[in-house]
């Protein structure tokens, strides 16, 4: 039996400080750090978390239901 199921694809907003001026040049590394930061405060500070993420996109998906 499928079961249905909805793939949201969502963004969170995080921010990082550096004197790099185009943010394509930021290294992956540093984005990556600003933005565990990000998640780690939020896990402290969970009534904030709503104002975080951002919807971009939903579709149904169907998957095989597993007993």
């Amino acid at each position: 039996m499928k079961k249905k199921l909805i793939n949201y694809m969502l963004d969170i907003a995080f921010t990082i400080e550096t004197p790099i001026s185009n943010w394509y040049d930021i290294p992956a590394i540093d984005l990556v750090d600003a933005l565990q930061r990000r998640v780690d405060y939020l896990r402290e500070n969970l009534d904030e978390a709503g104002e975080a993420f951002g919807l971009c996109d939903s579709y149904e998906i169907e998957t095989e239901e597993t007993k």
